[in-house]
């Protein structure tokens, strides 16, 4: 049955310092086995329920374009064609953790309980056999090549035993569209990004790597360092192939409704990194940040890329009513700011064009389509 939801910067070079490039050759201890291609079990896409009963929690939230996307809910995943004014539920699973996409019909999904999905048509969801580790993230560069990052492993005792020591996650490669993975290289990578199938970003801890082999060698390009407001947690952008690129580095602890992170960026293919953003309260002493380097909000954002060297944010500051989306260009200038109307940070969210953004907002998802301006809801939580 179709369902209508009708209510629905300045810059500061901090003194950053660039390595230059050197062979990484931390090795992962863990070694990926992949299980066997067989044929999954299909869901196939089933109509939503009824408006009065169809009232299902938002976890996740994912748009191909600005009409075409993904709701992942508590009871699986809801799809539209028409920018969230009708959905048809596709799957009904356990809660889905994140969606990913390269276009409105290839399409990947996880589930809390770690089950791997896919969608070769934007509508049917199929489960994928499962990798040893798990596949726990991906990024795809078309509908059949993408990466992984393998959940770590933890090794230890038993529950009553001494605590599990977590291994580095494990970076794997498909070439059919996340049917199959096989390990790539020896290198503990736990955020990666690609413009092609040999070039692209990684990073791990406090470094951000470069590859030129699709992941099988990588050389370290820049280290923020500060082991002692560490262990750093990063995630990669690529902006413009690998000539643009940024890192958000998120540190340990918080303190007065702030938490630590530092974004840098390149627009020379990783010759060089540039201070972009800091949280000050916790980090201006550590990293002798200069008082005009911008914030984002108290806490580290979600980010990700526009293409054409632009990456966007979606800021995070919990006291806060209002957080705020923030598109900017490869130097640094911003192109596009906008309000995000919801109660407290996002549980996930999206900028998909400068006009247009998603976010899960408690339990539903909202959207605009002017630039932050007006938002209204397109799938409603219970």
């Amino acid at each position: 049955m179709k369902l209508t939801l009708a209510a629905i910067g300045l810059v500061g070079l901090a003194g950053v310092t660039c390595v230059a490039p050197q062979p990484a050759t931390i090795p992962a201890t863990v070694t990926p086995s992949v299980a066997p291609a067989t044929t999954a079990p299909a869901f196939v896409a089933t109509p939503a329920p009824s408006q009065a009963s169809q009232k299902d929690a938002a976890t996740a939230v994912r748009f191909a374009d600005a009409r075409r996307g993904w709701v992942g809910a508590a009871g699986g995943i809801y799809g539209t064609t028409d920018g969230g004014a009708t959905w048809f539920q596709q799957l009904s699973t356990v809660q889905i953790v994140w969606i990913r996409s390269v276009d409105p019909t290839h399409a990947w999904a996880q589930s809390l309980n770690g089950t791997f999905y896919r969608t070769t048509d934007g509508a049917r969801w199929d489960a994928v056999p499962a990798s040893t580790p798990p596949v726990n993230d991906v990024f795809f560069i078309s509908s059949v090549v993408g990466w992984a990052i393998a959940a770590p492993i933890f090794q230890g005792g038993a529950p009553q035993g001494p605590t599990p020591v977590p291994t580095p996650p494990v970076l794997l490669r498909t070439d059919d569209g996340g049917l199959t993975w096989r390990a790539v290289g020896p290198r503990s990578v736990s955020s990666v990004c690609f413009a092609n199938e040999r070039d692209g970003y990684g990073a791990d801890g406090s470094q951000v790597l470069r590859t030129a082999d699709g992941g099988q060698t990588w050389s370290v390009v820049f280290d923020v360092r500060h082991p002692e407001v560490g262990p750093w947690h990063p995630t990669v952008v690529c902006a413009d192939g690998v000539r643009s690129a940024r890192v958000q580095f998120t540190g340990t602890g918080a303190a007065l409704g702030h938490a630590p992170y530092v974004v840098y960026r390149t627009a020379d293919s990783g010759a060089s990194w540039q201070l972009d953003f800091i949280e000050g309260y916790t980090l201006g002493s550590v990293f002798n940040a200069p008082p005009s380097t911008p914030q984002l909000g108290s806490y580290p954002s979600k980010l990700g890329s526009l293409g054409s060297g632009k990456t966007w944010f979606m800021t995070c500051s919990p006291p806060a009513e209002i957080q705020f989306y923030l598109v900017v260009d490869a130097a640094g200038a911003t192109v596009a700011k906008g309000e995000v109307k919801t109660r407290g940070c996002s549980n996930d969210g999206q900028v998909i064009d400068e006009r247009h953004a998603v976010a899960v907002s408690l339990k539903s998802v909202i959207a605009t389509e002017d630039g932050g301006v007006t938002w209204k809801t397109i799938f409603t939580g219970p």
